[in-house]
């Protein structure tokens, strides 16, 4: 199977969106999905950034959690694999998990960014049996960067999940990979770096690093502290270039998943 599966289901695809309701989410492979598709739908984003979403495995009934978001709520989108699951598939039916862009635009140049230094944390050994408490996997940690047609603007999109396993340093090495590649887009491109950064340390060195490259936390000046139950802030979106958030907001009343939800509304120039 090819690392990146697309699929068309807008019903119009909109490209004169501005401002741009953007929601960026770890999903948790999806094992509550009537209650993320009910999330989404009442929230009307036109951008979704997500994480750790399934395909074919198991544990989320063999469904392409990708494709059944975007058939059911009317988006295109494009889906990168991170890893095979080896416990959630088989030899004739593999499993996989990754991240996903859905949107109501058109979406070009999808391409996987895949990161040179690496956790063997995930790896399958001789010792560990392949059962899913294990969660066994091939592949690496990812980003999965894409391109909107927005009007006169091309809007640039990296959809990121970061080691869990290992220390900042590791997560530092990952980010600094996405920020050299960001470099081949001119300066005046906007840019939306989003994801789950399993930033464990507050404040952030990520953070820190990032601003200096000259991104933008969209939650500035915003109560967005606390992406997941136990008060840590795991979840970021970044901007670069000319783009303009307004409104961040932690949506902390749902339990679809075990992150919260996102969101930001983005303001692109005319």
């Amino acid at each position: 199977m090819s690392d990146i599966r697309q699929g068309c289901y807008a019903i119009r695809s909109d490209e004169r969106l501005n401002p741009v309701r953007v929601l960026n989410w770890n999903i948790e492979r999806g094992l509550r999905l009537p209650a993320v598709m009910d999330f989404i739908s009442r929230q009307r984003p036109d951008i979704c950034i997500l994480q750790e979403v399934d395909l074919n495995a198991r544990r989320t009934s063999r469904l392409d959690v990708a494709d059944f978001l975007a058939a059911h709520l009317d988006f295109n989108y494009v889906f990168g694999v991170e890893f095979e699951e080896l416990s959630q598939g088989s030899k004739s039916a593999p499993a996989f998990h990754g991240q996903a862009v859905l949107a109501r635009c058109h979406i070009l140049e999808p391409r996987i960014l895949r990161f040179n230094r690496q956790s063997d944390f995930w790896d399958p050994h001789w010792f560990v049996p392949k059962l899913p408490v294990f969660q066994p996997r091939r592949g690496g940690r990812m980003a999965l960067a894409t391109e909107l047609v927005l009007g006169n603007n091309r809007l640039v999109i990296y959809d990121l999940h970061l080691e869990s396993k290992g220390g900042d340093g590791l997560r530092l090495s990952q980010l600094t990979e996405v920020v050299q590649d960001s470099l081949r887009y001119p300066r005046d491109t906007p840019i939306i770096l989003a994801g789950d950064l399993n930033t464990h340390q507050a404040p952030s060195p990520l953070r820190r690093y990032l601003l200096s490259a000259g991104f933008t936390d969209a939650s500035d000046g915003c109560d967005c502290h606390g992406t997941i139950r136990d008060g840590r802030t795991l979840d970021w979106i970044f901007t670069r270039g000319p783009v303009v958030c307004s409104g961040t907001r932690v949506h902390r009343e749902t339990r679809a998943s075990d992150h919260y939800p996102l969101s930001t509304t983005l303001r692109l120039p005319a």
